[in-house]
């Protein structure tokens, strides 16, 4: 299957790009940097730059005429706030999936209920075991236990 992955070289990119690629998938990278995981080698791997702060790199006539000239038929968006939001509004999106891992970080720029827990980097936050995921309308309950001790 030929995939674009936009916003491949955050945490889930770095996962994602060798696990697709060893699956026997033909990759094209969509990223600011040129050159997004530069390490990585592949026959199957492609790229092409774009950047967030430019609307113009990112217009949607742009962005599938370069993706369709390298015959690709999904886009997986790999992305933090803004481009997702820019994606939506451009209808560049007809499905959404979600990681969210259970731990909890808090303070305000994290936009939760939660204040600043004093934790400056994802792993330094302690796993909470998933106990129950139930659909409340539109919404997800997420109940989760707290980590035991060390």
């Amino acid at each position: 299957m030929r995939i674009v992955l936009v916003g491949c070289s955050g945490f889930v990119g770095r996962s994602l790009v060798p696990l697709l690629l060893q699956h026997g998938h033909q990759l094209t990278l969509v990223s600011r940097s040129a050159q997004p995981l530069p390490a990585l080698q592949h026959p199957q791997l492609t790229r092409l730059q774009a950047n967030p702060a430019d609307p113009s790199s990112w217009s949607q006539p742009a962005l599938l005429e370069a993706l369709a000239a390298r015959g690709c038929n999904q886009v997986l968006w790999e992305c933090g706030p803004a481009l997702a939001a820019a994606a939506l509004q451009q209808g560049c999106v007809q499905q959404i999936a979600a990681v969210i891992a259970p731990k909890l970080l808090g303070g305000e720029a994290a936009r939760t209920p939660l204040g600043d827990l004093g934790l400056v980097d994802v792993n330094q936050a302690e796993p909470w075991m998933l106990q129950r995921l139930q659909g409340l309308g539109p919404d997800l309950l997420w109940q989760l236990n707290a980590p035991g001790p060390s």
